[in-house]
């Protein structure tokens, strides 16, 4: 077929599934954050992923933002001096539907803090 790469961005806790199937099927996959569930899942999709090389990514969407790189090239390059802290805000509001149904704040959200504090300090 023509499909080559499968984006998932679905509830949390169809991700493996759905992923588990994309990959059966021969596609490369890219999940959107959190990946899974559990560390069990995630090591599911690893071995299946790497069986039938295949690529499975999360996806980091943040760290295509032009003002990342640049807030990244600035702190690698020294330019804003040693970098001793960093601060980051999410500033998105979910309605009481959508909160209900998620598991927590460190499992949902938590995931784009640390994948950007990594990025910027060159970790990944």
């Amino acid at each position: 077929g023509s499909v080559h790469v499968v984006y998932i961005l679905t509830p949390l806790e169809s991700h493996c599934d759905f992923a588990q199937r994309a990959l059966r099927a021969d596609k490369h996959v890219m999940v959107e954050k959190p990946v899974a569930a559990s560390l069990e899942e995630l090591d599911s999709l690893r071995a299946i992923a790497q069986e039938r090389r295949l690529h499975c990514i999360p996806g980091h969407n943040y760290v295509y933002e032009p003002q990342l790189e640049r807030i990244r090239d600035m702190v690698q390059t020294g330019e804003l001096g040693k970098l001793a802290q960093v601060a980051i805000f999410y500033n998105i509001r979910h309605g009481p539907h959508v909160t209900r149904s998620l598991p927590g704040i460190v499992d949902q959200i938590m995931t784009h803090h640390a994948y950007t504090c990594l990025f910027l300090t060159g970790e990944r």
